[in-house]
């Protein structure tokens, strides 16, 4: 799974490819707004919190506000 982290305060950004269950399990079912803590994502993000903003499913397609249909 690969994540996109920004700073947008700064406009500092970094990509990271994590392939680790443990890890990127806390970010799945998630929805756009919610935070989660960098501490899941070892010890260089702890005390970090993230944000969801945006994203995609397995099949390219983008996750947009409001949209909560499970089929």
């Amino acid at each position: 799974m690969k994540f996109n982290i920004s700073y947008p305060i700064t406009g500092a950004q970094k990509t990271i490819d994590i392939d680790d269950d443990k890890k990127y399990v806390h970010f799945i079912e998630k929805r756009m707004g919610q935070e989660i803590e960098g501490d899941c994502l070892g010890d260089e993000y702890k005390g970090f919190i993230f944000k969801i903003t945006g994203g995609n499913d397995k099949d390219g397609f983008p996750m947009r506000q409001g949209v909560m249909v499970k089929v």
